[in-house]
């Protein structure tokens, strides 16, 4: 953080403090973990669902914290508010507010953390970038990053998760970007979303605090995204997409050893590039980045080379050799829609045999036997043997056979225990294999053991 005091904080949350203080005291960061204090750092105690950070807050004092935001007294140095989330939203409001720079942010379905990470190192080549690490999208995480910034940034790229609505509003409301990106509207957290529809709206929250002077980028193929009414919406809003309608649109594109070249029409010029990872969803994802660097006017050139230079996180579509075989380990996540993705981009894979090993996609409540269903389908096109790990995936063997794939060639598990103690029978050398399911499967429980 720079030049805040703690009359600052006061101002910007309506605070009172319960002890003699010197408000031109200097605050260099606020945290919410007592073990993660830094000189001239506030605590603030958050309730959480297991913890409540009141517990902590003499902890936080003892380990060198200035003051504590609270809610209720419970330390000699308390800065008391009605609600302390709604406070770090305040402090973060107040802090963004200095900074006359460009604010990026990027929601989705699925693809956003990969599109914030390649957006990152493209805009980096150009511009001092700050971004949000790992997952820290929240309502908590996004102001922590907010607090990040400082007087060398010249940018900040900030993706932004929901599991409701309304969450996407608030965290708009904090960073009120210049230019933002749509992934896409799939099924995630459809269970307490309800519907798709109320993703969308979800999803489009990102544009309530966006003014007639920003830009906004959707993914033209998507099938919710298409009833957008962007005519009504306030930033000029730009499509990219493979499809010919879009503004931002895939001509061709290679996979290589090391990941994808790819050809591309910008805004009417022809761009060149290449990401080191594969899938036709990180196609999407890097339309969307390349898109966004041109309308913000960066050296396109510079553009390539930084998002070149982009590191897939542990889990994105990683590609290994293991014994002669490539392994594609894609189970950071899974949804229907990165899985249909990740299952097309075994087309134009090189191998003597291509294998899907694929294992529960989680949370889908009543669409998940469909879905799993429509995954087993879609493989069975594409595959020479699938391998299902999970209770649901039981249906991606079942949606294959049920569309002609040969039975004897469906190999199923109940868990990653039963899978690791045949998978290195059932693989060769030569063979390339793609590895998704959802996070909590812990796929990389059998990648670890593949020999």
């Amino acid at each position: 953080m720079r030049n805040i005091t703690i009359g600052d904080i006061l101002k910007m949350t309506g605070a009172e403090a319960s002890f003699e203080i010197d408000e031109n005291a200097r605050v260099c960061n606020i945290s919410n973990d007592s073990r993660d204090i830094k000189e001239d750092t506030i605590y603030a105690a958050i309730v959480g669902e297991r913890l409540d950070g009141h517990d902590f807050a003499r902890a936080a004092l003892e380990n060198g914290a200035i003051a504590a935001i609270v809610e209720k007294r419970v330390t000699e140095k308390d800065i008391l508010v009605k609600d302390t989330r709604r406070a770090l939203k305040d402090i973060a409001m107040g802090y963004r507010s200095r900074f006359d720079i460009p604010f990026l942010a990027v929601t989705g379905s699925s693809g956003k953390t990969t599109t914030k990470d390649m957006l990152y190192f493209a805009v980096s080549e150009s511009r001092k970038t700050l971004r949000n690490l790992g997952n820290l999208n929240s309502e908590i995480g996004l102001p922590m990053t907010v607090f990040n910034l400082d007087e060398s940034h010249e940018c900040a790229v900030l993706e932004m998760g929901m599991y409701v609505q309304g969450e996407i509003d608030y965290l708009a409301e904090i960073v009120k970007p210049h230019f933002a990106i749509i992934t896409n509207v799939g099924v995630a957290h459809i269970q307490s979303a309800g519907s798709r529809e109320n993703i969308l709206k979800a999803k489009m929250e990102i544009a309530n605090y966006m003014t007639q002077s920003d830009v906004l980028l959707i993914n033209g193929d998507n099938d919710m995204l298409q009833t957008v009414d962007t005519g009504a919406l306030k930033p000029s809003v730009y499509k990219y997409g493979l499809e010919e309608h879009n503004d931002i649109r895939l001509i061709s594109y290679e996979i290589t050893e090391s990941g994808m070249k790819i050809r591309a029409d910008i805004l009417g010029k022809i761009t060149e590039y290449e990401i080191p990872t594969l899938g036709i969803h990180n196609i999407y994802n890097s339309l969307s980045v390349m898109g966004l660097c041109s309308l913000m006017g960066l050296d396109m050139k510079k553009s390539a080379e930084g998002i070149r230079k982009y590191q897939p996180s542990k889990y994105r579509m990683e590609i290994k050799s293991v014994s002669g075989k490539t392994l594609i380990e894609d189970f950071y996540n899974a949804n229907p829609d990165s899985l249909r993705a990740s299952i097309e981009t075994f087309r134009q894979m090189q191998g003597e045999r291509k294998v899907a090993v694929l294992a529960d996609m989680l949370e889908l409540g009543a669409i998940s036997e469909k879905e799993h269903m429509n995954a087993g389908i879609q493989a069975s096109e594409i595959f020479d043997v699938i391998i299902c790990i999970g209770s649901d995936a039981k249906y991606i063997g079942k949606g294959a056979i049920e569309n002609g794939f040969d039975k004897g060639r469906v190999y199923y598990f109940a868990n990653n225990e039963e899978a690791v103690s045949e998978i290195n029978s059932i693989l060769r050398p030569g063979d390339a294999v793609l590895m998704k399911g959802s996070r909590g499967m812990k796929l990389e429980e059998v990648a670890e053991s593949i020999c």
